[in-house]
C-alpha cells in the first residue's frame, strides 16, 4: 500500500475508533502513544510502499491508542502521574483493567 494512502487510512480510522473528530496522527520516533488528542505512531517511510506486516502492526497500534482516546480520562490520569514513563505504564495498566472489566479481550 502506498504510504500516502496508508496515512490517510490511519488518520480516518483513529478518529472513528476514538470517536473524536479532531484526533491528530503523527508518525515519529519508535513508540506508539497518545495524549488523548494526538496519536503518535512509529516513524515510517511514507514516500514508498508500506508492507502488509508493517501495516498490520501500525493498525494494531491505532486500535490500542484510539481505545485510549475513547476510554481514558487523561485529566484524572495527569493528576495521578507526572512522569512520562510512569504515566504510560499506569495508563496501560488502567486501560487493560477497564477492558477486562467490560468483558473485552485484550490480546
Amino acid at each position: 500500500m502506498k504510504g500516502e494512502l496508508f496515512t490517510h487510512e490511519v488518520s480516518k480510522t483513529s478518529s472513528i475508533f476514538g470517536r473524536k473528530k479532531s484526533v491528530n496522527v503523527v508518525f515519529q520516533g519508535e513508540q506508539a502513544c497518545t495524549d488523548g488528542s494526538t496519536i503518535i505512531l512509529p516513524s515510517l517511510d511514507l514516500t514508498g510502499d508500506v508492507s502488509d506486516s508493517t501495516a498490520d502492526v501500525i493498525r494494531g497500534y491505532v486500535d490500542h491508542e484510539a481505545g485510549h482516546v475513547r476510554h481514558t480520562d487523561f485529566d484524572a490520569l495527569r493528576c495521578l502521574v507526572t512522569s512520562v514513563s510512569a504515566r504510560t505504564t499506569t495508563c496501560c495498566v488502567l486501560f487493560t483493567t477497564r477492558w477486562k472489566t467490560c468483558g473485552w479481550s485484550v490480546g
